[in-house]
């Protein structure tokens, strides 16, 4: 079983990151194995940047260790143009940081339901 946190996207304002951290939380309610979400910013210089973090935390400790720094630091300098998060429960395979949601291979990012 999985769940999806959220997806949004343009140049996110501070309320649609908040709606992203909250839909974080709220997705626990379908899956506490593992957390993960990526993003979209702006480079320094021409196109954009996609980072992921995904991690076996509770979701609650993955937005308090995780989602809420990147606020104050990388956000902070540049707005993000997609935020996806996801928890998953897992029904197939360890519970390693490895397995958990975003997958990411040469060009492509993603998660599934």
């Amino acid at each position: 079983m999985c769940g999806m946190g959220g997806i949004m996207s343009t140049n996110m304002i501070d309320t649609e990151i908040e709606y992203a951290r909250r839909l974080g939380i709220l997705n626990m309610f379908r899956g506490e194995d593992s957390t993960g979400m990526f993003d979209v910013v702006p480079k320094e210089k021409a196109g954009e940047q996609i980072n992921y973090w995904k991690t076996t935390d509770h979701p609650v400790d993955f937005i308090k260790n995780t989602f809420n720094p990147l606020r104050k630091t990388r956000w902070a300098k540049h707005t993000p143009r997609l935020i996806g998060i996801h928890c998953r429960a897992a029904t197939q395979g360890k519970l390693t940081d490895q397995n958990a949601h975003p997958f990411a291979f040469k060009t492509l990012i993603g998660m599934h339901n």
